[in-house]
């Protein structure tokens, strides 16, 4: 707006200017005044005027001709940097680089879903045999199949040695320790055995056996232990040794033994130094007939 005023104020100036330029030079020519003004007058105020216009030219007022174009400056600082303008359109895909080189391997993934079975392959051919497993627990017994045919009689086996057969007991004399029917079978064998070492209480029968008598001579009888070989039943028991000495009544057996010789009742068989059998009472103490096994 200052700008406008004072152009106008210049151009005002230099129209009076030139108007008084002109009349100045009239008046001086003719001496006279100009329009009743008197010519110094006048001029005082065309120089006035005249000094007006020279400051407001030096003050860029007024704009004369375009000159020429004068010589550029040294560049100015580096001012502040603008705001980012708006992006443009994207440009054209260039032409792809060289390849890179390869990074680092990544971490394994997660494990995808199992695909489609594929199509079976050739077989192939046999392996070897493998190491035998372990034996498996043993199967329940089978159902028996049928009887076989008899085979082939073998061949006669080499005869064995003789066996020795039963032992054969022989008197051999009579103990010196004298007992009751109530020693029992242990202690007539010990009787018998401190006197003849592995020898025991004669059977009827082993005496009547014997080929040798040993020492046997009992002052009077001795103790044996019967062999029963027939039995009557009947109101009456009747046992007979293989003696042929017999018992009659309701003991029986336990009438020959001294009731399994445990007892000082009832009889027990004996035997005299000639080899005579009988019955005698249990409560007798007298020696034990000894047999032992011959050669």
């Amino acid at each position: 707006m200052k700008k406008k005023l004072l152009a106008g104020l210049a151009v005002g100036l230099m129209i009076i200017g030139s108007t008084g330029m002109a009349a100045a030079t009239s008046a001086k020519d003719n001496e006279k005044e100009s329009n009743g003004v008197p010519f110094a007058a006048l001029k005082g105020q065309i120089d006035a005027i005249q000094m007006q216009l020279n400051n407001l030219q030096l003050n860029g007022a007024i704009k004369g001709e375009k000159g020429d174009q004068g010589v550029a400056g040294p560049t100015g600082p580096e001012g502040d940097q603008g705001p980012q303008g708006v992006a443009g359109p994207q440009g054209m895909t260039g032409l792809q680089g060289p390849q890179g080189l390869t990074g680092p391997k990544g971490d394994t993934g997660p494990q995808g879903s199992q695909g489609l079975p594929g199509t079976p392959g050739t077989k192939g051919d046999k392996g070897d045999q493998g190491p035998q497993g372990v034996a498996g627990p043993q199967g329940g017994t089978g159902v028996q199949g049928p009887k076989g045919d008899t085979g082939s009689q073998g061949l006669q086996g080499v005869p064995g040695l003789p066996g020795k057969g039963l032992v054969k007991y022989e008197l051999v004399g009579h103990s010196s320790n004298m007992v009751n029917g109530g020693a029992g079978v242990i202690g007539m064998t010990q009787a018998c055995q401190a006197e003849f070492t592995g020898s025991r209480m004669c059977t009827s029968e082993e005496v009547m056996n014997s080929a040798n008598f040993g020492s046997f001579n009992p002052t009077a009888l001795a103790w044996v232990r019967p062999v029963v070989i027939s039995t009557s039943v009947g109101y009456s028991e009747i046992l007979m040794d293989a003696s042929g000495v017999k018992n009659a009544g309701s003991a029986g057996y336990a009438g020959m033994s001294c009731q399994g010789w445990r007892s000082g009742g009832d009889n027990g068989l004996s035997v005299d130094k000639k080899g005579s059998f009988s019955l005698n009472s249990c409560a007798t103490i007298q020696p034990v007939a000894c047999c032992s096994p011959s050669e």
